[in-house]
């Protein structure tokens, strides 16, 4: 009974408790695999338990930086797709809209002078003509054309967005 004991005891020590702390562990990582919330091991990594939780832990912390780094590239795309034309890569008409509304709500000019910017909007005349008679990929090409000589032909402050199918609009301040 004496030896049953001491058995016992050292396979609790020896086996039982580190299995039991990696369990811990996993549930921990579990519960919140992003930042999980996990103990140093106590245990000497050289031999096969304590090796076996290192290699457990690293697992886990490796797990939580790549759900980071893939959720944080996903709620860029997220961010890109509800803001941005796809084909220009210019901002689309909600952000448009909301740029103006912040510029006209904070200002860009100094205290004691109003705002004044130019908002302009234009569209390419006939442009369905050109997708139907040469096809969408031309017509794209002249979108994102556009798109750029925009950009390039206006000062830096200006806000240009590809607002419709052929339709563009233009946020500027006025210089006096």
């Amino acid at each position: 009974a004496f030896v049953t004991t001491v058995l016992m005891i050292a396979l609790g020590k020896w086996l039982l408790e580190p299995i039991l702390f990696l369990r811990d562990n996993l549930k921990a990582a579990s519960s919140s695999p992003e930042a999980p919330n996990i103990l140093r091991s106590p245990y000497d990594p050289r031999d096969e338990i304590g090796g076996a939780i290192s290699i457990a832990q690293d697992l886990i912390k490796q797990n939580a930086k790549n759900l980071r780094q893939i959720k944080n590239a996903a709620q860029s795309q997220i961010h890109k797709l509800a803001y941005y034309d796809t084909l220009t890569g210019l901002p689309n008409r909600t952000l448009f809209i909301q740029k103006l509304a912040e510029t006209l709500k904070t200002g860009d000019q100094p205290a004691d002078k109003t705002v004044r910017r130019a908002v302009i909007t234009m569209d390419l005349d006939h442009f369905k003509d050109v997708n139907d008679s040469m096809g969408h990929n031309v017509g794209d090409a002249i979108l994102g054309a556009v798109g750029k000589r925009l950009r390039a032909a206006l000062p830096e402050s200006a806000v240009i967005a590809r607002t419709g199918e052929d339709e563009f609009a233009i946020t500027m301040p006025l210089t006096e």
